[in-house]
């Protein structure tokens, strides 16, 4: 028993020394799990240096005052285009390009160039045009425009903040301008001076439907300027100028566009970002379609005739407007209706015929408001 005692000492004193075990929480992972801890490398990304910070946001544009006259901002809001306000401004800002679908009524060719003033899109003292196929809607609409900001009259005033220019007339056009509606054929005149239009900030192409020759070829020329614009805009602030002629922004208003084909045209947009659409759905007033039951292929001028008569003695107060060819069928069937209306109606108002031939002034005189009943015809 000594003797084993001994043995058994002595293997212990001879044995290496071993380190204490360690406890459960410090064992290697691979003895419990499997898993061997392995050095990682980030990316080359994640380890370059730390980008530098984003550049401060562009200042906003600061808005005009506007004061309006009263009941003009209560009568606003029955505009449906009104409820549309900030979705139209977002749709300008973002794109060079928008086309603006709204239906009769909705209040686009009014409404429309104030959002875009009151945006502070004229801020840098550049202006906005906006167009019209004819010259009474030219001036009909700057003056209602000028009536709703409670700007002065463009008619008295040489330098109003809106103004119209037509072919043989222009009313408070001036440095102070920021509004101004014309007829395309002007503007068209301007393109030939100024092709990139330094002079505006943005063009709207109102009643792009009726396509006419002035109206397709402006199109056409403002699809070349606008990407221009922003080429000498992105080389402009690539250098470092702070006072770079701002992109041009071009809405197209129409009523009854066909807007797939007008979206889709690679001969006007090219290989460039398709212009985005805006649909202005409701109207102010109803509107309800009525056919006639019989086509009247031979006498269509006679049928009109006798359908006016009918809608003047049986429907109640209102103005009838009838469209025809040409100016000689105007001519020939306004005067048996005139004297119909003023025979058998005396309190009806006569208006004049209204074709392009006619006098500015006798033109105008249809657009204005009357209590009374009253009857136009219009070359189409």
């Amino acid at each position: 028993m000594a003797q084993l005692a001994s043995l058994k000492t002595s293997a212990l004193a001879t044995a290496p020394a071993t380190a204490a075990p360690a406890p459960e929480d410090a064992a290697p992972l691979a003895g419990r799990t499997g898993y061997v801890a392995v050095d990682l490398e980030l990316p080359a990304a994640l380890r370059s240096a730390p980008s530098a910070p984003s550049a401060a946001p562009a200042p906003a544009r600061p808005r005009p005052a506007v004061v309006r006259p009263p009941g003009v901002a209560e009568a606003r809001q029955a505009l449906p285009c009104c409820g549309m306000e900030q979705e139209l401004v977002d749709a300008v800002s973002r794109n060079d390009v928008v086309v603006v679908c709204g239906a009769t009524g909705s209040g686009k060719s009014t409404q429309l160039p104030q959002f875009l003033y009151e945006a502070g899109l004229t801020a840098t003292g550049l202006r906005i045009a906006v167009t019209q196929p004819r010259r009474v809607a030219a001036v009909t609409t700057c003056e209602r425009v000028a009536h709703e900001l409670g700007a002065p009259d463009p008619k008295t005033t040489p330098d109003a903040l809106v103004g119209y220019r037509t072919r043989y007339d222009a009313g408070g056009v001036g440095p102070s301008t920021r509004l101004l509606f014309e007829t395309d054929g002007v503007l068209l005149n301007e393109c030939k001076r100024d092709l990139l239009l330094r002079d505006y900030a943005a063009v709207i192409l109102d009643e792009a439907h009726e396509r006419s020759l002035n109206t397709d070829v402006l199109l056409g020329l403002l699809s070349r300027a606008v990407p221009l614009r922003r080429a000498h805009y992105d080389e402009a602030t690539a250098a470092g100028d702070a006072d770079a002629l701002p992109p041009l922004k071009l809405v197209v208003m129409s009523a009854t566009l066909r807007v797939d084909d007008f979206l889709d045209n690679a001969a006007l947009w090219g290989a460039g970002p398709r212009p985005e659409l805006v649909s202005v759905e409701a109207r102010q007033h109803p509107v309800t379609t009525h056919f006639a039951k019989v086509t009247e292929l031979d006498d269509y001028a006679g049928a009109a005739l006798a359908k006016t008569r009918a809608i003047h003695d049986k429907l109640p107060d209102g103005a009838v407007l009838v469209f025809f060819t040409g100016k000689r069928e105007i001519d020939e069937l306004w005067t048996p209706c005139g004297g119909r209306a003023s025979t058998s109606c005396p309190s009806t108002r006569r208006c004049p015929s209204r074709t392009s031939a006619r006098p500015s002034r006798s033109r105008r005189r249809v657009a204005e408001r009357s209590s009374r009943r009253r009857t136009s015809r219009r070359r189409r």
